[in-house]
């Protein structure tokens, strides 16, 4: 689940079990992969994610404008969208 296109209620949802959040974990990107997978990656059709994002403007006397709410829209590719794809897949759980 990325967190951006995660609705808030989701994101607050605590567990009855152990009263910690549902979704309380990261991923911090550290990923090992074979050159062969990056070339088989590199050529897979992956989905574009929405990111709403808040996009700063320059003024015509040249300042610079940064909004309070989200004007733009940013379409994201994610690494992690390949994972399904591998023959081979691990995931470290760390405390």
């Amino acid at each position: 689940v990325e967190y951006s296109e995660l609705a808030p209620e989701a994101a607050k949802e605590v567990s009855s079990e152990t009263g910690m959040l549902r979704l309380n974990e990261g991923n911090i990107c550290n990923h090992f992969y074979t050159t062969g997978f990056l070339e088989r990656a590199a050529a897979l059709s992956t989905p574009y994610h929405i990111a709403k994002k808040k996009i700063a403007a320059v003024t015509e006397d040249g300042k610079t404008v940064t909004p309070t709410a989200n004007n733009g829209v940013k379409l994201e590719l994610f690494i992690f969208d390949c994972f399904p794809h591998a023959q081979k897949f691990a995931c470290a759980q760390v405390e």
